[in-house]
């Protein structure tokens, strides 16, 4: 009967591997996780998927192989995908390193708790953390499972495509960004491929099925490629692929890319890195307790002292938080020129400064970049300025993954030029003073009596920030979070400075306020601290590593002539600025002072000077220990990779030989005859006969002089026994004729006589890149060629 009309036959024959058919569901399982790529930082995570789909995949195949009950090809396939997570994740618990144990199953159990936790802490891009890479590997390998079940055991290669349709959408929910087209088309055309394995497959197993009565045992079986009528299996499989391809097109580009920030000129956009709360400090105090710290971001800068990067303003105080409050973006304000920083005087020595940074694992709207910046290059996407705070935002993109370099200015006022600045402000400033009437008693009082021997704006700021950074103040993320503790409202700042504990919200925001109280300008930005130096370089300058852990908030207060001036309250965290520490000289009564030098900063701000411009010979060494290592797993890849078809066809020969020990006749010896010819430049055709194959053969070993007659001897004993296996007429209970151990020692001298015949160039070419192995691949996907053939 018909396999099409046998409804057995609609699924896989059993004692068949289908290695063809079950390596393209790997392919198309390998190319259906790069749809995630955009959702990680690193790509090692890729790697492990992929070897766990390989694991699956080979195992299930070598399964169907060795004729086991189909029902248990699946559950054997798990069980081999768990032997490979005990020996790549179980950090080292499992019996011989790869059965599992109860140890293994709690090493099993952190890391899934890991990579959930990490799931729900990171934004993404995220970081691949360990138990990220355990997850994936986990659902790749049940991934490939699952397809290869419907498309190799049930038959139903089409169905395969539903669970990698649903892996396409993660970038479209996860981002914002709509820039994975190429990989979309990838997966549709590994999806197409599968399809059409399968409608070969099928036209293999149904002309095996027509003469499979007239074949010999371990014979040669020629099948032709039969036409049918109308588009055939062939034609729906296109047809089913190609609407796939267009669909997954049309629906990518319909899907409206969701922007958390308010529309241009409406507007700021909303903190997205702090999650899009309507209190973007109670949102960074979660981020502050996340359970691990994630890099966010590295940067490198000619600056002198320690980087801070703002990404946000809270001008605005009503009491119950701080908001920004400053007026909408503007279109013309792109950050290829800002506008000059407000307050800034002549008088004010400044630095240029070079600052290069790399966001990683950071999702938001808010560009991190030193203050003040003049120019932004490298950025992708429409980014624009805010007039008042120099602030950059989006409303379209993301700082997820962006390379830019911020060209500004490094602010030197001197303590001089601070403690001459006046509570005289423009009328534009007045907005930065207000406060609401209900303010508690306990925040003025404590801001008189801080300051009461300070006798200029310029020394009562100084004076706040070092009570606020005084033993009696412990800096703790641990402090209370209910009943608005965890914000930076009135109440707020009354209990923190009753318990005397609190992070850098408190801290920032009490100097803020009593700033105000104290008629001088201020404000919140909101960002992150410098980070920690590393011992590598980035453009001649040392790298430094910010974590998520860093957020970070600062008071900026307002000096007239000089402008908005950071300072450090936290205690622990950040770097203090030397202008904000005042000397003897400037607590006496004012006399003018001659101009500083733009280069030169004197007195404690000498503690703030960055060894990054001094030459470091560990940093070098560094440097060049890496950039060997790199350069030899560069190295060491590419050698992997052209030892590819030389190992495929190691792997195909050693097989035919095992099969023709094991009792499979001389079948698989004279295909490995004619692929050896093949690699060495000789063509074969399939329609010679054998005895011309072996006139052949003597051709070319008399022309190259390599003609023996040892030689010639294993090539007319192979010939008789192909022959004789090919027709003879069997008898009932009949193997192969022939003695397998001769048979192997005849065809290895032939091999090495042929391979011999061959100059040393192109013997050499034989081994690398063998024409028989990429004929081979390219022939199973020849349209209308019907299967490969046993023999040639």
């Amino acid at each position: 009967m018909s396999p099409d009309r046998d409804p057995a036959a609609r699924f896989a024959q059993r004692g068949r591997p289908y290695w063809l058919l079950g390596s393209a569901v790997m392919l198309l399982t390998a190319t259906a996780l790069l749809v995630l790529a955009p959702v990680l930082v690193s790509f090692s995570w890729w790697w492990a998927s992929v070897a766990a789909i390989i694991v699956t995949g080979v195992s299930s195949a070598l399964l169907r192989g060795w004729n086991v009950a189909p029902p248990l090809v699946p559950l054997l396939s798990f069980c081999a995908l768990l032997v490979y997570l005990t020996f790549g994740f179980g950090a080292g618990t499992g019996l011989l390193l790869l059965l599992p144990t109860p140890d293994t199953i709690g090493v099993f159990g952190a890391l899934i708790a890991e990579g959930q936790s990490s799931i729900q802490t990171q934004a993404v891009p995220a970081e691949a953390t360990p138990g990220i890479v355990f997850l994936l590997s986990i659902g790749a390998g049940l991934l490939v499972l699952l397809a290869d079940t419907l498309a190799v055991w049930a038959r139903m290669p089409a169905l395969a495509g539903i669970p990698v349709a649903v892996l396409a959408i993660v970038p479209t929910v996860a981002l914002r960004q709509d820039e994975q087209l190429w990989v979309l088309v990838l997966v549709a055309s590994a999806y197409l491929l599968l399809l059409r394995v399968d409608v070969r497959t099928r036209r293999g197993e149904e002309q095996a099925a027509t003469g499979s009565n007239d074949r010999m045992p371990g014979g040669p079986r020629i099948v032709a490629a039969t036409k049918q009528p109308g588009l055939g299996p062939l034609g729906g499989a296109i047809g089913v692929g190609s609407v796939a391809i267009v669909s997954a097109l049309v629906l990518t580009a319909a899907v409206p890319v969701v922007s958390l920030g308010a529309p241009l000129g409406v507007g700021p956009p909303s903190t997205s890195l702090f999650g899009g709360a309507v209190n973007p400090l109670i949102d960074l105090g979660q981020d502050l307790r996340r359970p691990a710290p994630a890099p966010a971001l590295s940067y490198s800068s000619t600056s002198s002292r320690a980087v801070y990067l703002k990404m946000l303003t809270l001008d605005s105080f009503s009491g119950d938080s701080w908001v920004a409050g400053h007026s909408a973006f503007n279109e013309s304000n792109t950050v290829d020129k800002f506008g000059a920083p407000p307050g800034l005087g002549e008088n004010v020595a400044t630095k240029e400064v070079r600052t290069s940074i790399q966001v990683a694992a950071v999702r938001s709207e808010w560009l991190p970049v030193p203050y003040p910046a003049t120019s932004i290059e490298g950025l992708n996407g429409q980014w624009y300025w805010d007039s008042d705070a120099l602030t950059v935002a989006t409303t379209h993109s993301t700082i997820a993954g962006q390379n830019y370099v911020v060209n500004g200015l490094e602010l030197l006022p001197t303590q001089q030029d601070l403690a001459a600045s006046e509570k005289q402000y423009p009328g534009e400033i007045a907005r930065y003073l207000e406060l609401p009437g209900d303010i508690p008693p306990l925040i003025g009082e404590t801001a008189r009596a801080v300051t009461a021997t300070a006798e200029t704006p310029y020394l009562q700021a100084a004076a706040l920030q070092k009570f606020l950074r005084g033993r009696d103040f412990i800096y703790s993320e641990e402090t209370p979070v209910d009943e608005g503790f965890d914000g930076g409202g009135l109440r707020a700042i009354a209990s923190f400075l009753e318990v005397r504990s609190g992070y850098c919200i408190h801290f920032a925001s009490a100097m803020a306020v009593m700033a105000r109280t104290l008629d001088i300008p201020s404000r919140v930005a909101l960002g992150y601290a410098p980070g920690e130096r590393t011992r590598q370089r980035l453009e001649g300058a040392v790298l430094y590593q910010v974590q998520t852990s860093d957020l970070h908030a600062w008071p900026e207060l307002y000096f007239e002539g000089v402008g908005w001036v950071p300072f450090e309250p936290t205690p622990g965290r950040g770097s203090v600025p030397g202008y904000s520490l005042p000397t003897a000289a400037v607590t006496a009564p004012i006399v003018p002072a001659p101009q500083a030098s733009s280069g030169a900063v004197n007195g404690p701000d000498a503690r703030n000077v960055d060894e990054s411009n001094q030459p470091s010979a560990v940093a070098d060494a560094e440097e060049a220990r890496a950039l060997l290592t790199r350069n030899l797993l560069l190295a060491a890849a590419v050698l992997a990779l052209l030892a590819v078809p030389w190992f495929s066809r190691s792997l195909l020969a050693a097989w035919r030989r095992r099969r023709t020990a094991a009792g499979a006749g001389i079948g698989p010896l004279w295909q490995e005859l004619a692929d050896t010819l093949t690699d060495c430049g000789h063509p074969v055709s399939d329609t010679e006969t054998p005895r011309a194959r072996g006139g052949a053969i003597r051709t070319i070993l008399r022309d190259a002089g390599g003609e023996s007659a040892e030689a010639d001897a294993a090539l007319q004993r192979l010939l008789d026994e192909f022959e004789r296996e090919r027709y003879a007429r069997p008898r009932d209970g009949d193997g192969p004729r022939g003695d397998a151990s001769a048979m192997l020692r005849d065809a290895a001298l032939l091999d090495a006589a042929i391979r011999g015949a061959v100059p040393p160039r192109r013997r050499l070419r034989a081994r690398l890149i063998p024409a028989s192995l990429f004929a081979r691949v390219g022939a199973a996907f020849a349209p209308g060629q019907g299967v490969l053939s046993n023999t040639r």
